[in-house]
Protein backbone atom coordinates (compact mmCIF):
# COMPACT_ATOMS: atom_id res chain seq x y z
CA UNK A 1 0.00 0.00 0.00
CA UNK A 2 1.15 3.47 -0.83
CA UNK A 3 1.09 4.28 2.52
CA UNK A 4 3.21 2.09 4.13
CA UNK A 5 0.25 0.34 6.63
CA UNK A 6 -0.02 -3.27 5.21
CA UNK A 7 -3.50 -4.64 4.38
CA UNK A 8 -3.30 -7.37 7.19
CA UNK A 9 -2.59 -4.49 10.09
CA UNK A 10 -5.15 -2.19 8.17
CA UNK A 11 -8.09 -4.16 8.31
CA UNK A 12 -7.64 -4.94 12.01
CA UNK A 13 -7.43 -1.39 13.00
CA UNK A 14 -10.81 -1.37 11.29
CA UNK A 15 -12.40 -4.50 12.31
CA UNK A 16 -10.07 -5.71 15.20
CA UNK A 17 -13.10 -5.79 17.76
CA UNK A 18 -15.26 -8.39 15.56
CA UNK A 19 -14.19 -12.05 16.48
CA UNK A 20 -14.54 -13.38 13.40
CA UNK A 21 -12.88 -10.76 11.04
CA UNK A 22 -9.76 -11.36 13.88
CA UNK A 23 -10.16 -14.80 13.48
CA UNK A 24 -10.09 -14.91 9.16
CA UNK A 25 -7.03 -11.98 9.16
CA UNK A 26 -4.77 -14.52 11.20
CA UNK A 27 -5.43 -17.75 9.14
CA UNK A 28 -2.67 -17.09 7.78
CA UNK A 29 0.22 -14.44 9.07
CA UNK A 30 2.00 -12.58 6.65
CA UNK A 31 5.59 -13.40 5.46
CA UNK A 32 7.60 -12.29 8.52
CA UNK A 33 5.63 -12.04 11.37
CA UNK A 34 6.14 -15.47 12.65
CA UNK A 35 9.52 -16.28 14.25
CA UNK A 36 10.15 -19.52 12.15
CA UNK A 37 10.72 -20.00 7.98
CA UNK A 38 6.50 -21.10 7.38
CA UNK A 39 3.29 -19.18 6.47
CA UNK A 40 0.58 -21.07 8.16
CA UNK A 41 -0.30 -19.73 11.55
CA UNK A 42 -0.26 -23.38 13.62
CA UNK A 43 2.89 -25.44 13.78
CA UNK A 44 2.98 -27.86 10.35
CA UNK A 45 1.38 -31.51 10.91
CA UNK A 46 -1.48 -30.71 13.35
CA UNK A 47 -4.71 -30.24 12.55
CA UNK A 48 -7.81 -28.05 14.79
CA UNK A 49 -9.87 -30.21 16.34
CA UNK A 50 -11.66 -27.29 19.10
CA UNK A 51 -11.67 -23.59 18.87
CA UNK A 52 -12.68 -21.76 21.79
CA UNK A 53 -13.57 -18.11 20.38
CA UNK A 54 -14.30 -16.40 23.32
CA UNK A 55 -10.74 -17.24 24.68
CA UNK A 56 -9.05 -17.06 21.55
CA UNK A 57 -7.71 -20.37 22.06
CA UNK A 58 -7.48 -23.08 19.45
CA UNK A 59 -6.68 -27.06 20.00
CA UNK A 60 -4.98 -28.77 17.35
CA UNK A 61 -3.73 -32.80 17.15
CA UNK A 62 -0.38 -33.82 15.91
CA UNK A 63 -1.03 -36.21 12.75
CA UNK A 64 0.48 -38.75 14.42
CA UNK A 65 -1.94 -38.73 16.89
CA UNK A 66 -5.41 -41.21 16.97
CA UNK A 67 -8.68 -39.68 16.15
CA UNK A 68 -9.71 -40.40 19.72
CA UNK A 69 -8.12 -39.35 21.96
CA UNK A 70 -9.65 -39.21 25.69
CA UNK A 71 -6.50 -38.61 28.05
CA UNK A 72 -6.46 -35.45 25.79
CA UNK A 73 -10.02 -34.29 26.55
CA UNK A 74 -9.86 -35.62 30.14
CA UNK A 75 -6.95 -33.43 30.64
CA UNK A 76 -8.88 -30.47 28.77
CA UNK A 77 -11.97 -30.92 31.15
CA UNK A 78 -9.38 -30.90 34.37
CA UNK A 79 -7.89 -27.27 33.35
CA UNK A 80 -11.50 -26.25 32.58
CA UNK A 81 -12.96 -27.07 35.67
CA UNK A 82 -10.07 -26.15 37.97
CA UNK A 83 -10.87 -23.24 40.11
CA UNK A 84 -7.21 -22.02 39.31
CA UNK A 85 -7.76 -22.87 35.61
CA UNK A 86 -11.14 -21.10 35.07
CA UNK A 87 -9.01 -18.06 36.50
CA UNK A 88 -6.16 -18.41 34.04
CA UNK A 89 -8.40 -18.84 31.44
CA UNK A 90 -10.14 -15.58 32.14
CA UNK A 91 -7.21 -13.74 32.70
CA UNK A 92 -6.31 -14.88 28.84
CA UNK A 93 -10.03 -13.87 27.85
CA UNK A 94 -9.13 -10.10 28.61
CA UNK A 95 -6.02 -10.08 26.06
CA UNK A 96 -8.62 -9.29 22.96
CA UNK A 97 -5.75 -9.41 20.66
CA UNK A 98 -3.83 -12.40 21.96
CA UNK A 99 -4.82 -16.38 19.63
CA UNK A 100 -3.33 -19.22 21.18
CA UNK A 101 -2.32 -22.21 19.52
CA UNK A 102 -2.01 -25.39 21.73
CA UNK A 103 0.02 -27.95 19.93
CA UNK A 104 -0.54 -31.67 21.30
CA UNK A 105 1.86 -34.32 20.54
CA UNK A 106 2.55 -37.58 21.00
CA UNK A 107 6.01 -37.66 21.51
CA UNK A 108 9.53 -34.55 21.57
CA UNK A 109 10.38 -36.61 18.01
CA UNK A 110 7.50 -35.91 16.02
CA UNK A 111 8.45 -32.16 16.86
CA UNK A 112 9.78 -30.22 13.81
CA UNK A 113 12.37 -28.28 14.94
CA UNK A 114 13.88 -30.08 18.10
CA UNK A 115 16.32 -27.56 18.73
CA UNK A 116 14.04 -25.51 19.98
CA UNK A 117 13.28 -27.29 23.02
CA UNK A 118 14.68 -30.27 25.12
CA UNK A 119 14.16 -33.88 25.32
CA UNK A 120 13.66 -33.94 28.55
CA UNK A 121 10.76 -31.19 28.51
CA UNK A 122 7.02 -32.35 28.46
CA UNK A 123 5.74 -29.02 27.44
CA UNK A 124 6.79 -26.13 25.63
CA UNK A 125 5.52 -21.88 25.39
CA UNK A 126 6.65 -20.09 22.16
CA UNK A 127 5.66 -16.47 21.15
CA UNK A 128 5.23 -17.03 17.68
CA UNK A 129 4.73 -13.96 16.19
CA UNK A 130 6.68 -10.46 16.71
CA UNK A 131 5.98 -8.61 19.60
CA UNK A 132 5.09 -5.30 17.95
CA UNK A 133 2.15 -7.38 15.74
CA UNK A 134 -1.48 -6.06 16.07
CA UNK A 135 -2.18 -9.71 16.76
CA UNK A 136 0.02 -11.89 19.17
CA UNK A 137 0.36 -15.51 18.48
CA UNK A 138 1.12 -18.32 20.73
CA UNK A 139 2.38 -21.28 20.27
CA UNK A 140 1.75 -23.65 23.37
CA UNK A 141 3.05 -27.94 22.85
CA UNK A 142 2.37 -30.49 24.57
CA UNK A 143 3.61 -34.12 24.44
CA UNK A 144 1.37 -36.63 25.93
CA UNK A 145 2.76 -40.02 25.39
CA UNK A 146 2.75 -42.41 28.83
CA UNK A 147 1.33 -39.47 30.20
CA UNK A 148 -1.58 -39.41 32.89
CA UNK A 149 -4.97 -37.22 31.98
CA UNK A 150 -3.58 -35.27 35.01
CA UNK A 151 -0.16 -35.15 33.96
CA UNK A 152 -1.16 -33.68 30.54
CA UNK A 153 -3.29 -31.29 32.28
CA UNK A 154 -0.70 -29.97 34.46
CA UNK A 155 1.73 -29.52 31.62
CA UNK A 156 -1.31 -27.59 29.90
CA UNK A 157 -1.99 -25.50 32.90
CA UNK A 158 2.03 -25.10 32.94
CA UNK A 159 2.53 -23.70 29.52
CA UNK A 160 -0.66 -21.35 29.38
CA UNK A 161 0.72 -19.87 32.95
CA UNK A 162 3.73 -19.07 30.62
CA UNK A 163 1.69 -17.11 28.22
CA UNK A 164 -0.18 -15.40 30.87
CA UNK A 165 3.12 -14.25 32.42
CA UNK A 166 4.47 -13.21 29.16
CA UNK A 167 1.90 -10.97 27.92
CA UNK A 168 2.10 -9.41 31.31
CA UNK A 169 6.34 -8.80 30.88
CA UNK A 170 5.22 -6.97 27.57
CA UNK A 171 5.82 -10.51 25.65
CA UNK A 172 9.40 -10.91 26.79
CA UNK A 173 10.58 -14.64 26.50
CA UNK A 174 13.55 -13.00 28.87
CA UNK A 175 10.49 -13.35 31.48
CA UNK A 176 8.93 -16.29 31.14
CA UNK A 177 8.09 -17.17 34.96
CA UNK A 178 11.14 -19.47 36.13
CA UNK A 179 14.96 -19.34 34.90
CA UNK A 180 16.02 -21.68 32.02
CA UNK A 181 17.54 -24.39 34.35
CA UNK A 182 14.45 -24.31 36.93
CA UNK A 183 13.04 -27.59 38.39
CA UNK A 184 10.36 -29.80 39.94
CA UNK A 185 11.56 -32.33 42.38
CA UNK A 186 9.07 -35.43 43.28
CA UNK A 187 9.14 -37.42 46.56
CA UNK A 188 8.09 -41.06 46.88
CA UNK A 189 4.75 -39.40 48.80
CA UNK A 190 4.39 -37.12 45.11
CA UNK A 191 5.49 -33.54 47.52
CA UNK A 192 7.30 -31.24 44.90
CA UNK A 193 10.13 -29.31 45.65
CA UNK A 194 10.26 -25.79 43.59
CA UNK A 195 13.42 -24.66 42.60
CA UNK A 196 14.19 -21.54 40.06
CA UNK A 197 10.42 -20.27 39.54
CA UNK A 198 9.26 -17.03 40.52
CA UNK A 199 6.94 -16.81 43.20
CA UNK A 200 3.75 -16.22 41.14
CA UNK A 201 4.54 -18.51 38.73
CA UNK A 202 4.66 -21.36 41.46
CA UNK A 203 1.97 -20.14 43.45
CA UNK A 204 -0.11 -20.79 40.15
CA UNK A 205 1.45 -24.60 39.87
CA UNK A 206 0.84 -25.32 43.34
CA UNK A 207 -2.69 -24.18 43.28
CA UNK A 208 -3.35 -26.18 40.24
CA UNK A 209 -1.73 -29.21 41.73
CA UNK A 210 -3.96 -28.95 45.28
CA UNK A 211 -7.23 -28.42 42.39
CA UNK A 212 -6.22 -31.63 40.72
CA UNK A 213 -5.80 -33.74 44.30
CA UNK A 214 -8.87 -31.60 45.75
CA UNK A 215 -11.36 -29.62 43.52
CA UNK A 216 -11.99 -32.22 40.43
CA UNK A 217 -13.80 -35.48 41.13
CA UNK A 218 -11.63 -38.56 39.99
CA UNK A 219 -8.78 -37.03 39.67
CA UNK A 220 -5.65 -37.07 41.63
CA UNK A 221 -2.01 -35.23 41.87
CA UNK A 222 0.70 -35.62 38.76
CA UNK A 223 3.19 -37.29 40.74
CA UNK A 224 5.72 -37.11 37.58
Amino acid sequence: MSNGIPAYQKGLEQKGTVETDRKAATTKVPAGRLQVAQKKQWIPGCTEFKHDPDLSITYLKHSKLPSSTPDIDKALSYVQQAPTGIGLLGELRKQDQLIVGVHFFSVFGDYPWPDDLSPSESGHCKLASSASSPVIIYWVTVFVAKRTPECIADTLFHELLHVWYMRSSGDSELNTGHDPGASIQIDAECKKFYSGFEPVFERGLKAFDEDLQKNIPGAKSCCA
